[in-house]
């Protein structure tokens, strides 16, 4: 199980790339990513990619990550959205898939056609008018038994921070909703 963390008091420049033990818990460090990833995939070889969040030197940008010490090579520039990067990998069409943006014509959806080189082939998907427009987009991940990705949004309502998760297919559906108590 891999995974990007804040790992304040490390000293490091970025997130730090972890494996995490599902049965006990402890993350081991792998590196150093250097930058302010916001989401991470595998794709079909094993190879990490990740994107970045608004706040680092790289914005809206997707990077490969090396699984031996968390070293980022820039892919390229995406730039769409605002607020809030996830990214998911289809293995069904060997694309990646990322999600950005924070309420309504802001959020989007696009497929990304790694070839290497920057910039990188995107198509946007219309979402328009679906309940994906909702809230910030904070994690995409496919799931193999549907043939769709699920999208985990969060929702804000007055003082509690809900979570609706989503299907996103044909149509798109809501699966889930999950929250916690008022901070």
């Amino acid at each position: 199980l891999w995974a990007i963390l804040r790992a304040g008091g490390l000293g490091l420049s970025g997130r730090a790339l972890v494996t995490i033990d599902p049965g006990t818990g402890v993350a081991t460090l792998i590196g150093d990513t250097q930058e302010s990833f916001a989401g991470i995939t595998f794709d079909a070889a094993g190879n990490l990619f990740g994107v970045t969040g608004n706040n680092g030197a790289n914005p809206e940008t997707l990077f490969a990550i090396s699984t031996v010490d968390g070293s980022p090579t820039l892919i390229c520039a995406l730039g769409n959205g605002n607020d809030g990067e996830a990214i998911g990998y289809n293995p069904l069409d060997g694309l990646f898939y990322h999600a950005s943006g924070h309420t309504g014509s802001n959020v989007i959806f696009e497929s990304i056609n790694n070839t290497g080189t920057n910039p990188c082939g995107v198509t946007n998907i219309d979402i328009t008018g679906t309940a994906l427009e909702d809230e910030e987009a904070q994690a995409l991940t496919w799931n193999a038994a549907t043939g769709t990705f699920f999208w985990k949004q969060d929702l804000r309502d007055n003082y509690w921070r809900s979570h609706a998760y989503w299907k996103y297919g044909s149509p798109s559906q809501r699966i889930g909703r999950g929250g916690c108590k008022p901070r």
